[in-house]
């Protein structure tokens, strides 16, 4: 009976992380799961027929707004917005400490000042930032997401503006040699260190100020006899982070650059 129901009404309002539940046994059946706080967006009807468990996972993590990844110990991992927008103890490393390669830059990349988001069915909103398409020339972007109500819509066109409209530090990748460093391998290699992680930058040269944080958002470790060279990928702190990685509490959460990593 209850899988009729929700062949009937498509699980309109079905949470996030039922919705994400429900895929993994379907596509996988007893994969282990780990799942982290609590959802706060309710989803409509999403088309599964003809569609990959990795594109539907995909709109998942798109309408919560936060990673879904595969970590360390091969499960996969759900997590709630509040993951991106709740305040969390940093991992630290000195700039001394980081590879020299690493560069850091601000750049127009990730900006966005004018937001559309709609959804099947229901309400398209645009918000928009005039000062920063004074500033830096408009720069739009629009998204369908699978929400079931207009008010979610409204909330994620502007998150997008809120945290998005100004350019912000950023660097792609940051690698450190945990043998050379210095560091206390724990730092980095402790289990608080994963997708969602707050990494600080600190002590940085005049002229890029002191601090520099950023979200991990995937992890590579390169191994030799002597070193241990271990890459971050990651995204400016404020960008909601929406992200599909396979091997912010008063807004509705939402990050619209797709980051592949592990």
């Amino acid at each position: 009976m209850v899988q009729h129901g929700l062949g009937v009404t498509g699980a309109t309002g079905e949470t996030t992380r039922d919705r994400f539940n429900r895929i993994v046994r379907l596509a996988v059946g007893a994969w282990s799961e780990s799942i982290e706080d609590q959802p706060t967006t309710t989803m409509c009807a999403q088309p599964f027929a003809g569609q990959s468990a990795a594109t539907l996972l995909q709109a998942v993590a798109d309408a919560e707004i936060a990673p879904i990844y595969c970590n360390g110990e091969g499960e996969l991992v759900w997590s709630a917005r509040s993951a991106r927008s709740a305040d969390a103890d940093p991992v630290t490393v000195a700039s001394t400490q980081v590879d020299s390669s690493t560069g850091f830059s601000t750049s127009l990349a990730l900006v966005v000042n004018e937001a559309t988001v709609e959804r099947p069915g229901g309400a398209k909103i645009t918000a928009s930032d005039a000062t920063s398409i004074a500033a830096n020339g408009r720069i739009s972007e629009s998204m369908t997401l699978y929400y079931d109500t207009d008010a979610q819509v409204s909330k994620a066109a502007a998150y997008i503006v809120n945290t998005r409209s100004e350019p912000r530090v950023r660097m792609g990748a940051l690698s450190v040699d945990l043998v050379t460093s210095g560091l206390d391998t724990e730092t980095l290699l402790g289990p608080g260190v994963h997708v969602g992680t707050v990494l600080s930058v600190t002590d940085m040269p005049r002229g890029s100020g002191t601090q520099v944080d950023v979200f991990i958002e995937g992890i590579t470790d390169y191994i030799t006899p002597n070193s241990w060279r271990r890459t971050f990928n990651t995204s400016p702190l404020g960008i909601g982070g929406q992200v599909w990685v396979l091997g912010n509490a008063n807004f509705s959460v939402l990050g619209s650059t797709t980051i592949v990593a592990y």
